[in-house]
């Protein structure tokens, strides 16, 4: 048995959000159409999910998608630079207070760990490898 969740709790959601934003939300099978639109207009639906998830670009890309050389060797935002840790992390961590995961242990022990909490975290371990040597490369 799979949970279907009802009609009500999916369209409170962010993916729903995003359908109705594109015009797949209203009437027969939405998520067939928003499937259907992810396999048909790849380029346009990956451009969008940037837009959606507001991803902050270094350098913006030119080309969301080459497949000149086959879908194996798909090459994705083609001349675009970003920071997957300003993206992921140090973008929250504006925010002091804002949740980044909630936990809960076998024992039923509880917590959480903020964006801000995260990214001090993760800072100590950058520093620790750059203490042990390694280096940022730049990957072009």
């Amino acid at each position: 048995m799979v949970w279907e969740p009802a009609r009500e709790f999916i369209e409170q959601t962010n993916v729903w959000r995003f359908m109705r934003r594109l015009g797949l939300g209203p009437g027969g099978q939405p998520r067939e159409a928003f499937l259907q639109f992810s396999r048909e207009e790849p380029e346009r639906f990956w451009d969008e999910i940037m837009r959606e998830m507001r991803v902050e670009w270094a350098t913006p890309y030119g080309q969301v998608m080459d497949a000149s050389r086959g879908p194996e060797w798909t090459r994705w935002f083609v001349g675009g630079r970003l920071n997957i840790a300003h993206n992921c992390v140090d973008r929250w961590a504006r925010e002091p207070e804002r949740v980044a995961c909630i936990w809960e242990s076998e024992s039923g022990e509880t917590g959480a760990l903020t964006f801000a909490q995260l990214r001090a975290d993760a800072n100590r371990v950058a520093n620790g490898l750059r203490r042990l040597g390694l280096e940022p490369s730049r990957r072009d």
